[in-house]
């Protein structure tokens, strides 16, 4: 079960939506059958502050994944709302698309996926293409 736990704020990012692309990209990639994963939505500040409570870095980031691996919250994603808008209109993409993007991302991680060697990160961007291409209908 994918929850929203704070509305986007994003124009046309709706959690069905969320949902259906989440759901999907579990599907492909061994994602758990049973277990629920919170969307939390987040200012640039809080977003950041969190960054740095949770994760000891005080730079601004994207989206942060954390993993819990319990059947009642199996992890949480947490997108920054403000930069996904931001890189949005310097990539002249919609701003739903980013954000779904970043929710994806998020997905990956919780499923195993890294981003942190040059292999692992291009691994990390096809996964990101291969679900948005096979999700969004």
């Amino acid at each position: 079960m994918v929850r929203v736990v704070r509305p986007s704020r994003i124009p046309n990012l709706d959690a069905a939506l969320l949902r259906r692309v989440l759901r999907c990209c579990w599907a492909l990639y061994g994602g758990p059958p049973v277990g629920r994963l919170d969307i939390v939505f987040l200012d640039r500040a809080q977003h950041t502050r969190l960054h740095e409570d949770l994760l000891g870095d005080p730079r601004e980031t994207d989206v942060m994944a954390l993993p819990y691996e319990d059947p009642d919250l199996y992890g949480e994603i947490l997108v920054n709302r403000d930069r996904a808008m931001c890189e949005a209109r310097r990539r002249r993409l919609p701003p739903w698309r980013e954000g779904l993007l970043y929710c994806v991302h998020g997905s990956l991680h919780l499923l195993g996926f890294r981003d942190d060697t040059p292999a692992s990160a291009r691994a990390m961007r096809a996964a990101e293409k291969r679900v948005l291409k096979t999700c969004i209908s």
